[in-house]
């Protein structure tokens, strides 16, 4: 059963039922968080025979203080219905908005949804889980500047759009991942996403042995210079502390992990990111292959695998980019627990993180 939902003096709550004549979501209401609920009337019925799960999350517009259903209807996509806030039941003139979409190839579609508006932005965020639940669940990420879209993400593809049979759309913030002493993660879903004096996390359930060993973690979550979401990939995390870093802080092995997107959606493995001193010529690689100039913008070489050369350069107190081939990586800098962890994104619009373990700052 979902969450209770506070409006006024009234808890609500959105609950999926079943009947000889197929799903539908009804409203329940109680004057306590702990019940008794009473059903007060179904919202909507579905009359689709092929319907398997269905998720729903409630939404209060900031501007008009109207209230929205989010739901999804099994493989049909996630839509999203104007909700009466008196009674809690759908307006007679409303009518569903599509606001994401999986190809109907893939079976299990999307679940769990969950949208925020951030006001120093000024976006309405779609969080929503790709994949099935347990087995390969990812978290992906849309924006829209209205409540019911177009939700596009990171590299403008709008979430409704089906043709997508390498699950490129969609901005992955978040798939099962593997670095140094971590569980063995294989999948991952937004359970809830608050914000406490401009402080956000995102709660997650965790499957760490396929629809089995659940458990719930909290990540710190920030935002990029251009308004998207990043993680930070720790979930002990109590502090976050952002300071002056100097070269020498950020010197040192990582931890790396890039959240490439899949079909379906792999555990992703963590590998070398070795982020060198200016006066460093190299580690995994040779030597001689360090005989090139260090670029004059640069403060520094990294080496990504061993095998992946390039600069990195801090812009400011608080941001680090990293360069080579192709791609260029732009990350926050955080420090908690003892730790320096890098989260940030690509040029390419794929999330990216960085643990530098058993570092103290200087």
């Amino acid at each position: 059963m979902q969450k209770s939902f506070l409006h006024q003096n009234e808890y609500r709550i959105y609950n999926v039922n079943h009947d000889d004549n197929g799903a539908y979501i009804e409203l329940l209401f109680s004057s306590s968080a702990d019940g008794p609920f009473s059903v007060r009337d179904r919202v909507i019925s579905f009359d689709l025979d092929d319907i398997r799960v269905i998720t729903t999350a409630i939404l209060v517009e900031e501007s008009s203080q109207n209230h929205f259903l989010i739901y999804t209807k099994g493989t049909e996509g996630l839509y999203i219905l104007p909700i009466n806030p008196r009674n809690g039941l759908s307006l007679i003139e409303s009518a569903e908005t599509l606001i994401a979409k999986r190809p109907n190839w893939n079976h299990y579609g999307m679940h769990a949804p969950h949208i925020i508006y951030n006001r120093n932005s000024d976006y309405y965020y779609l969080f929503v889980s790709y994949g099935q639940s347990g087995i390969d669940g990812n978290i992906r990420v849309g924006r829209s500047r209205q409540v019911k879209g177009p939700y596009l993400d990171v590299n403008e593809n709008d979430l409704t759009d089906c043709h997508d049979f390498d699950s490129q759309i969609g901005y992955l913030l978040l798939a099962p991942y593997s670095i140094g002493p971590s569980e063995h993660m294989t999948s991952i879903e937004c359970v809830n996403i608050t914000e406490e004096d401009n402080i956000w996390n995102m709660e997650c359930k965790i499957f760490s042995n396929y629809h089995s060993d659940e458990h719930f973690v909290q990540y710190r979550m920030i935002w990029s210079d251009d308004d998207w979401p990043l993680i930070v990939p720790l979930s002990d995390i109590q502090t976050i502390s952002r300071n002056t870093f100097s070269a020498a802080d950020i010197a040192g092995k990582y931890d790396f992990v890039s959240f490439t997107p899949t079909t379906p959606q792999r555990r992703l493995i963590g590998v070398t990111l070795n982020i060198l001193s200016p006066e460093d010529e190299g580690i995994s690689c040779m030597r001689d292959s360090w005989a090139y100039p260090t670029k004059s913008y640069s403060m520094g070489r990294v080496e990504l695998g061993g095998t992946i050369r390039g600069f990195w350069k801090m812009t400011n107190t608080d941001t680090l980019i990293i360069s080579y081939c192709n791609y260029t990586e732009t990350y926050k800098i955080t420090y908690s627990n003892d730790k320096i962890v890098l989260t940030g994104k690509n040029n390419k619009g794929i999330a990216c993180f960085a643990v530098k373990y058993n570092q103290t700052k200087s």
